[in-house]
């Protein structure tokens, strides 16, 4: 294949016709040429790792491509995207495209959940009372579950009423406070 430079033409007649550029002007050409081509080709090589969107990695998860889901997903979530926190910590705990890690999946679900992440909130309180990923502890579960319940989420709020019950009352009125005050973090 022939690579043909347009430079400039000889006159009105031979429009349609390149002339051949001069040696010197060929080779800033080709320069120019090849650094444009080095890249394109490392932008092109490069694509598929930028500007990913959580959009993209619940796709690659739909069609059950969790490795890269995880590759998506975990940039935005550094980043403070509760959405790709919630999604990690569903793989971690899953152990989907990568070995299960339930202490992971606690601390991703607990990222989302402290941004208001509402089903965040619920696995934070699943986890806090069975003790799974973290240590065991009723009052932490409530806490969490009473902030899930505030969107109306029902299981959120049987699992309120359920742990409620096994904690005092004065236990129960200072969780309750607590919960009334929390605001989310931003990221």
């Amino acid at each position: 294949m022939r690579l043909v430079i347009r430079v400039e033409m000889h006159d009105a007649n031979d429009m349609n016709q390149p002339i051949k550029p001069s040696a010197r002007r060929l080779g800033t050409l080709i320069r120019r040429t090849s650094a444009h081509l080095l890249l394109a080709t490392c932008l092109t090589a490069a694509g598929p790792a930028i500007a990913q969107t959580f959009e993209d990695g619940r796709a690659a998860y739909k069609r059950d491509d969790f490795t890269l889901a995880f590759k998506i997903f975990h940039p935005l979530a550094e980043r403070g995207d509760a959405r790709a926190q919630f999604s990690l910590g569903i793989l971690y705990d899953e152990g989907e495209g990568l070995p299960a890690d339930a202490a992971k999946a606690a601390y991703w679900y607990r990222k989302a959940a402290e941004q208001g992440h509402r089903e965040a909130q619920f696995n934070v309180g699943q986890m806090y009372s069975v003790g799974h990923g973290v240590a065991k502890d009723l009052q932490q579960a409530y806490f969490w579950w009473i902030l899930a319940s505030g969107s109306g989420d029902e299981e959120a709020t049987n699992n309120r009423d359920r742990a409620g019950q096994q904690l005092p009352p004065a236990e129960r009125e200072k969780i309750r406070a607590e919960a009334a005050r929390w605001k989310p973090r931003q990221p």
